[in-house]
């Protein structure tokens, strides 16, 4: 029985020992807050390169978006060029230069957006290159002003619409009054002189026909002096022998040889219209400026808007994947360096993604090695993690 005691006494005093005191539950109290306020610093902590992140990746994505729109509006206002250029009426002209107009319009607004982002989140060399676009841009709108000035005047078009059209029927109706007269004055004494004068006429004017289309083609205003100075001196024997004609007594009181010299008149003052509109040359001007200095200001855009992607790519690429890429330019050749270390898809921790959203490049812990095949030189810049090699084609 005093052993009972014993052991019940024992029990109650080491249940007694294991009860937590006051003191005990404030301490505990104590540590619990401060845990919790660690872990909700843990979070907060982690979020914030989220949102950084999240803000990069927008930033990245906006570039894209915008240089994808100014290629697509270079394309639309190259095409829509050349239609006026190639358009056969004034109407279409004017319609397609309209619409050139309105897609350089969309370039410049695209250039100027991706410019504010740039001069608050890019680096030295994305600025350079949006510079050089923006320059061989200002050029090309300028060109492209001009170049669809004279496309929408259609002066060739014009000149040869009379060449082939009124000129042409003047022409015929001529040649066919002098036909007449050869054949009315068949039986009289000056029927050789007078079908050799008419003979002799219709020539004249047909080498001065002949050489009015050369005139409408063609871009060298000396060759078209020299084309001009042959058709002045056909007319002058024209209208010799047309003199010729009126001194003869069969022809003179002739109404087939007043027609023929009424049509020849007509001809004349078409003409004068014919070589007044190729001298504009507004068709053939237009058409050497789209295929040779509106050309080289393409390329020069093209080149530009080709390298500006390239570190928004990399950036998307990385910040989704972990996965460092390798891109060739020129050929936007991009495949996979290295994988992630985990063998998963989680990114990896961005230590430099805080400057990327500030607006400073992604250069932190990793080398890019630049090879250039014209020099074989190569240079180092500092980058993300690890190893990453872009080769200029």
């Amino acid at each position: 029985m005093p052993l009972r005691r014993q052991i019940v006494s024992a029990r109650a005093q080491v249940g007694s020992a294991m009860r937590p005191g006051v003191r005990d539950l404030l301490w505990m109290a104590t540590g619990a807050i401060l845990l919790l306020l660690l872990a909700l610093l843990v979070v907060d902590f982690e979020k914030v390169p989220d949102r950084s992140a999240q803000l990069a990746l927008a930033l990245a994505a906006k570039r894209l978006e915008l240089l994808n729109q100014m290629r697509f509006g270079l394309a639309a206002a190259s095409e829509a060029e050349k239609s006026a250029v190639l358009a056969l009426t004034d109407e279409d002209s004017r319609t397609f230069a309209d619409q050139a107009r309105a897609a350089d319009a969309t370039v410049e607004r695209a250039r100027a957006d991706l410019a504010a982002l740039l001069h608050t989140g890019g680096d030295q060399h994305e600025v350079a290159l949006l510079e050089q676009f923006s320059q061989a841009f200002a050029e090309l709108r300028q060109l492209d002003d001009d170049l669809l000035g004279l496309a929408v005047k259609n002066s060739n078009l014009k000149a040869a619409g009379l060449t082939y059209g009124p000129a042409a029927v003047a022409l015929r109706e001529m040649s066919d009054a002098l036909d007449r007269l050869v054949t009315a004055s068949a039986a009289s004494p000056d029927s050789g002189r007078v079908a050799t004068l008419a003979l002799s006429a219709e020539v004249g004017v047909l080498r001065i026909y002949a050489l009015l289309a050369p005139h409408v083609a063609e871009e060298s205003d000396q060759k078209m002096d020299e084309m001009e100075a042959a058709m002045a001196r056909e007319d002058q024997f024209v209208w010799r022998d047309l003199d010729g004609l009126a001194a003869l007594p069969t022809s003179a009181s002739s109404a087939d040889f007043a027609t023929a010299a009424a049509r020849y008149a007509r001809f004349g003052e078409l003409e004068q219209q014919i070589l007044s509109l190729s001298r504009e040359n507004t068709n053939v001007r237009s058409t050497t400026l789209s295929l040779s200095r509106k050309r080289n200001l393409m390329l020069l855009c093209q080149d530009a808007l080709t390298a500006l992607p390239e570190r928004a790519i990399f950036f998307l690429a990385y910040a989704e994947t972990g996965v460092e890429f390798q891109v060739r330019r020129r050929g936007v050749i991009a495949y996979p360096t290295t994988s992630p270390r985990d063998g998963s898809r989680h990114r990896r921790s961005r230590p430099w993604i805080d400057s990327t959203a500030a607006g400073g490049p992604p250069t932190a812990a990793r080398t890019t090695r630049t090879r250039c095949a014209s020099t074989s030189s190569v240079t180092s810049t500092s980058t993300p993690a690890g190893t990453h090699r872009s080769r200029a084609g």
